[in-house]
């Protein structure tokens, strides 16, 4: 008597969900993002990555008629193309920035401790002697800036005075020339923390061009970390 087999039911295949990860450029700190979505991507196995840096603008991650199931980013600006994917196409979205605006500040976030950096630069700059602090990166009136709100708070604690760039905007828009005025107004020795490597290079020309000692009169700290380009640069960033 033969007999009949039933055939096998093979699972369906898990839908493959499409993930944004956007960023402001291919620094160090960005490169070290992509390998550890890379990493979380492999052991996921349906997730299926697209990768998008640049300035506000410059990709087609928000653009009408483009769906994700998912969005990382480190990039914010575009409030009304962040808030049409949540509401129209009920994108999730994680923020992987220090600086979130008010609109979007519901954002889950995925962070490290800024306190724990903030007090690693302060301690630096004041064992060189640097009692005056300042800061350049904020984000200015319509958004929060955890960056700036740590270095704040290290220097009430260390009993410090701190000068931010963006309160010496007034909402004018940053150019290398205002960089340059608010710095040379800074009380001397200053240890000025810069948002990323990019910010502080713009301060360190901005110092040359004062004609400041660096880092004598002014010690410049990055706060993301790129040591390839730091090594590139004279006078020298921490």
């Amino acid at each position: 008597m033969s007999r009949t087999t039933k055939p096998k039911r093979h699972a369906p295949d898990r839908k493959q969900l499409r993930i944004a990860l956007r960023l402001y450029d291919w620094s160090e700190w960005c490169r070290q993002v992509i390998r550890g979505v890379q990493r979380y991507a492999i052991e996921c196995k349906d997730w299926r990555i697209f990768v998008a840096a640049g300035p506000p603008g410059m990709t087609r991650i928000l653009r009408d008629g483009v769906v994700w199931d998912g969005i990382i980013t480190g990039v914010l600006q575009d409030v009304r193309g962040y808030q049409r994917a949540l509401k129209t196409h009920n994108t999730k979205v994680v923020a992987i920035s220090a600086a979130i605006p008010h609109a979007l500040r519901h954002l889950p976030r995925a962070a490290i401790d800024d306190n724990k950096v903030a007090a690693s630069i302060g301690r630096h700059l004041l064992s060189g002697g640097f009692r005056h602090l300042a800061y350049s990166g904020a984000i200015g009136a319509k958004g929060s800036d955890a960056r700036w709100d740590a270095m704040r708070a290290f220097a009430s604690g260390a009993n410090c005075d701190l000068q931010r760039f963006g309160d010496f905007l007034r909402k004018r828009r940053p150019t290398p020339a205002l960089l340059a005025k608010w710095i040379k107004q800074l009380p001397k020795p200053v240890g000025i923390t810069s948002w990323n490597m990019d910010e502080a290079r713009q301060v360190v020309e901005a110092c040359v061009r004062q004609k400041l000692n660096v880092p004598e009169q002014a010690a410049v700290v990055a706060w993301d970390d790129d040591e390839i380009i730091a090594e590139t640069l004279e006078p020298t960033i921490s």
